[in-house]
């Protein structure tokens, strides 16, 4: 039995040395790690409302704290013991499988069969996997509060129309596959929820199956050591509409590109509509093998961009609105302001804000959000920032001219100052890819957006280079 309780001491000890006191004290301090394996890390909350508010807005934080202490990238799953101690029986088992078939070994006899009593049987633990019969996932994410700007506009539009089509049983050879692209948090996951809702809504009997990348893996794992790889295939492909969120977690797992690969033809071939999310477009997914690339190729490719100040500010209005949250006006702008990135950013802010001021029990004014929020706001300094400001300070670190950076020349040391310009410019200043483009590069936005996902691909990957783009916005922000 491993000592879980030192274990998590020292998670919460890397986390105090980076999160707020608010932020730990309202969130972290009083939770519990109840089993740790080689792939989950189960950690127990008190109340039920506390679980659902860290697995939507805090769970890339405990998994990033967890791989910086034990070393490894596992999947964090939070449960309450609000109605008792939790059941880890469901993980134990699954731990054995995935084990087990690392290690090469194969149990003897005939293919095993789903038990008919146990329809979680290929449920993954995140409970992600749609069921045919008409279960439906996130009722509450839907085309109608969906809002749409100028940064999601034809996301939107192909998603809707692939959702007509499914519902009417049409294939429609141009929107298949729909690859929908883009960073963290800007609303792909709401766009597959909103596609399956509604077909159902027009066609209750679509057979629709829905998984995470990483989920689609470990069933494949699970399948393979329990001599199911025909149940398993059934289930996948036997369906009118296939959707895959995050299918960047394949990439460089043979035996998942091959089993995808393979299902993505029998659906293809069959006219049945298959829809995936990337963080990054098809050609940036590193270890993607060449026949998938093609395959994601044939249909529509589909960004989605960091939404503009309005598309902010609508969004985080309709966030409250959806939370029975009466935020001031003054408020909402304040944080949208700042919080640039992502919707989910924007989401955590306000349920922030929400709790303190349940907890507390006072009003909600831009004084006490800004304390409350100061882990999360671009400081103040950071709102002078100007683009100038930024290029000169890469200019001087680097010692590329000015003119360089802002030229088209393309060698490998002026390319990687511009995208870091590019990436700072519009973190430091909320400028959007396009405006980045017209006003300071002479560049498309997409150009500009593809600077800023390579850099934030390197930041996730290389802790040494984030620690360099830490250093040049302190030297950014001292003038």
């Amino acid at each position: 039995m491993q000592n879980y309780t030192e274990i998590w001491n020292s998670i919460l000890a890397e986390m105090r040395g980076h999160l707020s006191t608010s932020s730990m004290n309202l969130w972290f301090n009083d939770l519990k790690l109840v089993f740790l394996s080689d792939t989950t890390a189960v950690i127990a909350a008190k109340k039920d409302f506390k679980r659902d508010i860290i697995v939507k807005n805090h769970k890339h934080t405990l998994e990033h704290y967890i791989m910086e202490v034990l070393g490894y990238d596992g999947n964090a799953v939070v449960l309450s013991e609000e109605h008792g101690p939790v059941d880890l029986t469901p993980y134990e088992e699954r731990e054995a499988f995935i084990r087990t078939a690392i290690r090469g070994e194969d149990p003897a006899g005939e293919e095993k069969k789903p038990d008919g009593d146990d329809p979680d049987y290929y449920a993954s633990p995140k409970e992600d996997v749609l069921d045919p019969a008409g279960y439906r996932p996130n009722r509450r994410y839907t085309f109608d509060n969906f809002l749409v700007g100028s940064s999601n506009k034809f996301a939107h539009a192909a998603a809707l129309a692939v959702a007509n089509n499914v519902a009417e049983a049409d294939s429609a050879d141009e929107y298949n596959p729909l690859f929908i692209y883009g960073a963290s948090g800007l609303g792909k996951t709401h766009l597959l929820y909103a596609i399956t809702n509604r077909v159902l809504d027009l066609n209750p009997t679509a057979k629709i199956v829905y998984a995470k990348g990483d989920d689609f893996l470990n069933l494949l794992v699970k399948a393979i050591s329990t001599r199911s790889g025909a149940a398993f295939r059934e289930r996948f492909r036997e369906v009118d509409l296939l959707l895959i969120d995050d299918i960047q977690f394949i990439a460089g797992k043979e035996g998942a590109q091959e089993e995808f690969f393979n299902t993505f033809n029998a659906l293809y071939d069959d006219g049945k509509q298959i829809i995936v999310t990337s963080d990054r477009p098809p050609r940036e997914i590193k270890r993607l093998e060449d026949r998938l690339l093609t395959r994601f190729e044939w249909g529509v490719q589909a960004d989605i961009q960091k939404p503009n100040y309005e598309l902010r500010c609508a969004i985080a209005r309709k966030k409250a609105q959806m939370m029975d949250f009466d935020c001031p006006d003054d408020v909402i702008a304040m944080i949208c302001e700042s919080l640039t990135d992502n919707v989910r950013q924007l989401e955590g802010a306000l349920r922030n804000l929400y709790m303190r001021s349940k907890l507390e029990n006072v009003a909600v004014t831009v004084e006490n959000a800004r304390e409350w929020l100061s882990d999360m706001l671009i400081p103040e300094q950071n709102r002078n920032i100007t683009p100038e400001q930024v290029i000169r300070t890469v200019s001087q670190r680097y010692g590329i001219p000015v003119s360089d950076i802002k030229s088209r020349k393309r060698s490998a040391d002026i390319a990687a100052a511009r995208h870091k310009c590019v990436y700072l410019i519009n973190k430091l200043t909320g400028m959007s890819p396009s405006r980045i483009g017209d006003s300071v590069f002479s560049r498309d936005h997409t150009t500009m957006a593809n600077s800023i996902r390579n850099i934030e691909f390197e930041i996730e990957n290389d802790a040494a280079f984030e620690d360099e783009i830490h250093r040049l916005i302190e030297d950014i922000n001292k003038g």
